[in-house]
Order: structure tokens, then sequence, then C-alpha cells
């Protein structure tokens, strides 16, 4: 009994070796390929780097339609506004209705 139980401590510790070897070979691999991406070689960058500029030219020339489009929307918003104070002030269509009916 004695000799089965070293037995199965010694195969138990040959495969915790093993799962621990295997764990080590998977985590180098790792680190190998997650240094590649840190660190990518030039060719790797170039060539995102033109469909990088091309977005980023796609996004600023966004961006300037959309403040263009900012600006008119606020001329025109003025000139709403500038119009309404004016029938508000040179309306004085119910102020004669009321002068009528007094008189």
């Amino acid at each position: 009994m004695r000799f089965s139980r070293t037995k199965k401590k010694k195969n138990l510790k040959k495969e915790i070796i093993g799962l621990i070897e295997s764990q080590k070979k998977i985590s180098k691999a790792l680190s190998v390929l997650i240094e590649g991406f840190a660190e990518p070689d030039a060719y790797f960058y170039d060539s995102f780097k033109s469909e990088y500029l091309v977005l980023l030219e796609n996004i600023k020339s966004k961006a300037f339609d959309f403040s263009e489009s900012l600006s008119l929307l606020e001329l025109k918003l003025d000139e709403k506004l500038i119009n309404l104070s004016l029938e508000l002030i040179f309306d004085f269509s119910p102020l004669e209705k009321s002068f009528r009916a007094f008189n």
C-alpha cells in the first residue's frame, strides 16, 4: 500500500512538472508574439501608415464639413432670431386692434 502511494505521488509530481513546463513554453511563445506586436518591424508599421493617413485625412475633411455646416446653421439661426425680434418689436397690429376696440 505504501508503495502504491509513493508511486502515485511520483506520477502526480511528474504530471505537475510536465504541466509547469508546458505552461512555461506557452508563456514564452506568447511573450514572443506580444513583443512582436509591441515593437513591430518597420515594414509592419509602414504597411498601416498609409491607411492611417488616409483615414486621418477623411476625419479631418469630415470635421471641416461639420464645422462649416454648424457655421451655416448658426448664421441661419441668427437670421431667424433677428427676424423674430423685428416681428416682435414692429408688430403693432394687436395694439392697433385693441386701440380701435377701445375707441
